[in-house]
Parts: C-alpha cells; sequence; structure tokens
C-alpha cells in the first residue's frame, strides 16, 4: 500500500514538472509575438492649437500673388543724358554727357489676361538733378539741367514664374529743363522736352501686397533753342531705377492687417490635478 502512495506522489510532481516546462517554453521570448502597435496619429499642421489662454487659430494657407489690381510706389535710381548742342555762331556739338540722381513715384493698373500675361498702364512722376556744366564763348560757364519729369507708359509682360513678371515697357515722357549761366547771371530760359520713352523691367514679389521692381527706361527729346534761337539743345536720356511697389488689393487679401492670433500666457496661478481633494 505504501509503494502504492509513494508511485502515486512520484507520478502527480512529474505531471506538474512536466506541466511547468511547458508553461515555460510557451512563454519563451522566441515563442512570443506581441500585438503590432497602432501607428501614431499626428494632428494636421492647419489643426488649432489649445492653450490655457483659449484657441489659437490655425495659419491661414498662402495667397498666390495678384497680378490684377491698383498698385502705387516709389522708385530710385540713377540718370543720365546724352545732349547734342547746335549754336549756329560755332558750330554743333555732340556727346555732352550729364549725369544725376532720380526720384519719384507711380501708379498704376495692371490686369492678367492668362496665367502668364499680364498688361497695365502706369503714370509717374520724377525729380532729377541731370545736369552738366560747359564753357561758352562770349556767354562763360554754361548749367544745362532737367529739374524733373513725368510719363504715361503702357506695359506688356509675361510670368516667368507665380511671383516675377519680365517686361516691356513704352510710352509718352516730358522734361523740364533750364539753361543758366552762373559766373555772369544771364538766364538762358526753360524748355519742357516731349518724347516717346521705352524699357524693360523686373517686378518680384517680396511679400504679402508688396513687389519690388528694377527697370530701364530710355527717352529721346526733340531739339528746344535757347537765347533766342542762339543754342539748340537736344537731350536722350535714360533712367535705371529700382522701386517699390504697393498693391492695396492683394495686401487686404492676406489679412495681413488683421489682428494677430492670440498667444499663450503663462502668468497666473494653476493647481495639478492630483492636488485637488477628494
Amino acid at each position: 500500500m505504501r509503494r502504492l502512495l509513494i508511485t502515486g506522489s512520484l507520478l502527480f510532481a512529474a505531471s506538474d514538472l512536466a506541466q511547468a516546462g511547458h508553461a515555460t517554453l510557451y512563454n519563451h521570448p522566441a515563442n512570443f509575438s506581441p500585438a503590432p502597435l497602432p501607428a501614431p496619429v499626428f494632428a494636421p499642421q492647419s489643426a488649432p492649437l489649445v492653450t490655457k489662454s483659449g484657441i489659437v487659430p490655425p495659419p491661414a494657407p498662402p495667397i498666390a500673388p495678384s497680378w490684377t489690381g491698383f498698385n502705387l510706389g516709389v522708385n530710385l535710381g540713377a540718370g543720365w543724358a546724352n545732349t547734342s548742342l547746335n549754336a549756329p555762331m560755332l558750330g554743333n556739338f555732340s556727346g555732352i554727357g550729364m549725369y544725376g540722381v532720380t526720384g519719384g513715384v507711380t501708379a498704376g493698373f495692371d490686369y492678367q489676361f492668362s496665367p502668364q500675361i499680364v498688361a497695365g498702364v502706369l503714370a509717374e512722376g520724377n525729380l532729377n538733378s541731370t545736369s552738366a556744366v560747359g564753357s561758352l564763348a562770349g556767354a562763360g560757364e554754361a548749367d544745362f539741367r532737367e529739374a524733373g519729369s513725368w510719363a504715361l507708359r503702357g506695359r506688356l509682360g509675361a510670368l516667368t514664374s507665380e511671383e516675377t513678371l519680365v517686361y516691356v515697357t513704352a510710352g509718352v515722357s516730358e522734361a523740364y529743363t533750364r539753361l543758366s549761366f552762373p559766373n555772369t547771371g544771364l538766364n538762358g530760359g526753360g524748355a519742357t522736352y516731349t518724347g516717346p520713352a521705352f524699357g524693360i523691367g523686373v517686378e518680384t514679389r517680396l511679400d504679402g501686397g508688396l513687389y519690388g521692381r528694377f527697370e530701364y527706361v530710355h527717352a529721346i527729346y526733340d531739339r528746344h533753342w535757347f537765347m533766342a534761337g542762339q543754342l539748340g539743345a537736344a537731350p536722350e536720356a535714360g533712367l535705371a531705377r529700382v522701386g517699390l511697389i504697393f498693391k492695396p488689393a492683394e495686401y487686404l487679401a492676406t489679412g495681413v492687417s488683421s489682428a494677430p492670433p492670440m498667444r499663450e500666457d503663462w502668468t497666473g496661478f494653476y493647481q495639478r490635478g492630483d492636488e485637488v481633494a477628494a
């Protein structure tokens, strides 16, 4: 009887050991395949930001440049002129150089006819310091100066990208000049020159409603006579300048003038959630 009890106990212990060994093998890392973790979910960049001060709205999507509409601007550059002189008593002179600085304002309207073609008109007024100093027999030192000018031009251009326009321009220009003799006090009088103006330019977007412009404009003027027909002058002038152009419609469309978004404020009292009394 005792043998039977001992044998049964041994068989029972062996059975437990076998089950334990089977469980150990079953849970061995080599046999364990964990369930795949779900992919992280990120909030879209346009989602609003929630802070303790409120909800900060997402930034507005960028707005494409608008080439249709009115524009205003200022410009600054350098001017030159090559003036031919005609004096019946002295002969003809060509290549009298004039140099100076120019600055002015401009206003215009453009229309985008297609994804690549833009056309428009503009008017401008400039103050110039272009001048030349020479000597005339019997009159002493002579100062020939261009004091100002205005122009009315059209332009036609092609978009090389969504933000950059390359264009040609042509129209009419009028310049105001004066001839004086500083050493003698003589006044040679003034003359208004009118002639065709033409040139090329590039305009590109800097920011919402703000554009940069570079252009060269050339003007050819007719001949005018000073000193009761004793001296004739016919200038041919050029302007190379940069400009800053403002487009109100695009500026308002971008919402730049609206109030800035709410920002997070870290000033104030706070209480941790695990410190709240039950």
